[in-house]
């Protein structure tokens, strides 16, 4: 076996064990002669976190069309303080910061124009 294939044998173990391991590897580089791995723990998401209620939905959706918190409380027959506390969980759920960052991800998926 040869220098490059042992390297890349040693480099695909490391791999491996990461991942093995509960990480996931974000980005790989080169700098300096050196190869660079950048990982971040993975926490296991039970499917019950990652799946949106349908109310939860309803609420993503019109938000992301550009309805304001009160038009989307009346349109749905709750207050605008659950509409503001299915925002907060919506964006947790999916990883998001901002409602902006919904439009974006709901526009990405063809769920709004």
């Amino acid at each position: 076996m040869g220098p490059l294939r042992d390297s890349e044998t040693r480099a695909l173990q490391r791999w491996i064990t990461l991942v093995a391991n509960g990480w996931s590897v974000v980005d790989a580089f080169d700098e300096q002669g050196r190869r660079f791995l950048v990982a971040r723990p993975v926490r296991p998401a039970r499917d019950s976190e990652l799946l949106l209620s349908s109310r939860e939905a309803e609420v993503a959706l019109l938000a992301a069309l550009g309805h304001a918190n009160k038009s989307i409380a009346y349109e749905l027959g709750i207050s605008v303080h659950s509409v503001g506390t299915y925002l907060i969980r919506i964006k947790n759920k999916l990883g998001l910061k901002s409602r902006l960052d919904l439009v974006r991800l709901l526009a990405g998926i063809g769920a709004v124009p």
